[in-house]
């Protein structure tokens, strides 16, 4: 039996309006397939409102990011559906800001890896093969315009924020099932808090700051065995606003 999701999704009214949310008008059949398979294996969906699913989709269609792909996930609350961009998607959006280099990466303890501070900063990072090891940090580099900007976090630091995500106490939880790639994320979004954003691309920015909100590391939530719930939409709107 379909879910309301899943019925809906497969319905005229939302291949229309993913056609007219994605950027060249192209491919909506594809991502509405990706987006029926990530909620088919995910039994939370099924008490998902429709709406809040194709709320989601029409977001990340807006924004040119895929769901299942490592661009955005979609992420079921109770009853309502939430979209959490990955750190791809991070990327894809950072590049359309301006951005000229950005590479992320994990290390792990098998690995070479340094880190030289000073008025030319650089990392040197060659990965072992086989068995790395334990993980120890996630580091980005980020190149805008003339300026590079570093940022290195230990695993003690990651955990920290992992621990304030809502929903970690789930099995299937990014954090559980895809640890490194959420830890790439949170070395991305620390380091664009160091970025100049009034020369980036607002769209993009409040869409990342947006994600952050459903992430935030001072997050004050109820958290019960299922979800956690989040603070009244004024309090999102003063987030975003204060990038403006």
């Amino acid at each position: 039996m379909r879910t309301e999701s899943e019925a809906l999704l497969k319905s005229p009214t939302a291949l229309n309006r993913i056609k007219s949310a994605l950027p060249n008008g192209d491919g909506a059949e594809k991502f509405l397939m990706l987006a029926r398979l990530e909620i088919s294996r995910n039994d939370h969906f099924r008490i998902c409102k429709g709406e809040t699913v194709l709320g989601c989709l029409i977001k990340a269609a807006s924004l040119g990011l895929y769901v299942n792909t490592g661009d955005a996930y979609l992420v079921p609350y109770k009853d309502t559906c939430q979209l959490q961009i990955g750190y791809q998607g991070m990327l894809k959006l950072l590049y359309r800001c301006g951005m000229k280099f950005i590479k992320v990466n994990v290390v792990y303890s098998s690995d070479v890896f340094e880190f030289v501070d000073g008025s030319e900063s650089m990392i040197k990072h060659i990965r072992a093969f086989g068995n790395r090891g334990e993980f120890m940090c996630a580091y980005c580099i980020a190149k805008f315009k003339e300026e590079q900007i570093i940022e290195i976090m230990d695993k003690s630091e990651i955990d920290f924020i992992m621990k304030k995500s809502k929903g970690i106490q789930r099995p299937d939880s990014p954090w559980n099932t895809f640890y490194d790639e959420m830890a790439k994320k949170t070395v991305i979004r620390r380091i664009l808090k160091k970025m100049p954003q009034e020369k980036l691309d607002i769209n993009a920015i409040c869409a990342l700051r947006d994600d952050d909100y459903f992430n935030r590391e001072d997050c004050e939530c109820e958290i019960d065995d299922n979800c956690i719930d989040v603070q009244k939409d004024d309090s999102k709107s003063e987030q975003i606003a204060e990038i403006i």
